[in-house]
């Protein structure tokens, strides 16, 4: 793997015996930490590190268009939105979760619909670039919206969609087609021409300066953290710590935080037996 790292050869160490062993000794000791082996602290940075985790996981499930992760990691957002007081996302979440559920009762072949790209859109033939439905479609029409009119008999903006039906539909149907203009454009004039990657399957982080700019950040982000206190390695098992100040938080607010997932779970259970 730390040679050639590829799909092949991980497909392979995700079969080898001592790998999977390895795995499941650490979920077995992050288990451990969660339930306070390691003290307060690091029980609340290991739930932190398990929330950053159920963020890229859904991120992954929107840019690969993977309708079972998608469920379970929204199913999974909605405690913790009920923990820390997101009453829209948390009363949205419970629902989406139920109504996911029962997909396949209430539409019947509505979910095989899902998984073959309902829930993202390609903007390019770039592996692994899926963006939202929603998002595409938000930030296309906000644009639209903010734009001004071209001609004088031609709005455009909110004035022309709210006006004028005709404005409406010139958006719907030129909208894809001004974006393949716009592609060929730069491609005639060299903008995006790449012997190496083809403009279709290249991720922009992938440039040269990107890479440079990402390891320069992720430098920066180290030496930051290694300026902090280790959570892990705090002598006081019993109380919560600072990392930045290193001192013990307020007793009430250590008590607010290590309880807030249980508290979390605890308010989307009964939402979920009164939405029933």
């Amino acid at each position: 793997m730390t040679q050639s790292c590829n799909r092949e050869h991980l497909d392979e160490a995700l079969k080898d015996p001592s790998t999977l062993t390895l795995f499941e000794k650490y979920h077995a000791y992050e288990e451990k930490v969660r339930k306070g082996h390691l003290g307060k602290t690091a029980a609340f940075w290991m739930s932190f590190i398990t929330h950053c985790h159920l963020v890229f996981m859904l991120l992954h499930s929107v840019k690969t268009n993977n309708i079972q992760l998608f469920h379970k990691c929204n199913g999974e957002m909605a405690n913790i939105f009920f923990a820390f007081d997101g009453h829209n996302y948390s009363r949205y979440l419970t629902w989406l979760e139920v109504y996911l559920t029962n997909l396949e009762n209430t539409h019947p072949g509505a979910k095989d619909l899902l998984s073959k790209g309902a829930i993202a859109v390609a903007r390019s033939m770039i592996p692994g670039a899926l963006i939202a439905v929603d998002k595409t479609m938000e930030e296309t029409f906000m644009r639209f919206a903010k734009s001004s009119a071209t001609f004088q008999f031609s709005p455009s903006g909110f004035t022309g969609l709210y006006s004028q039906f005709g404005a409406y539909q010139r958006w719907c149907r030129t909208t894809s087609t001004r974006a393949q203009f716009y592609q060929k454009t730069l491609e005639m004039v060299d903008l995006i021409k790449d012997p190496d990657c083809p403009w279709a399957g290249k991720h922009r982080e992938l440039e040269k300066a990107e890479v440079k700019k990402g390891e320069e950040a992720i430098q920066r982000t180290i030496e930051t953290i290694r300026n902090f206190t280790n959570p892990f390695t705090i002598s006081d098992k019993n109380r919560l710590y600072s990392l930045a100040s290193g001192a013990p938080v307020l007793m009430e607010v250590e008590m607010d935080v290590l309880q807030a997932e249980t508290v979390g779970k605890a308010a989307k259970t009964a939402t979920e037996q009164r939405a029933r």
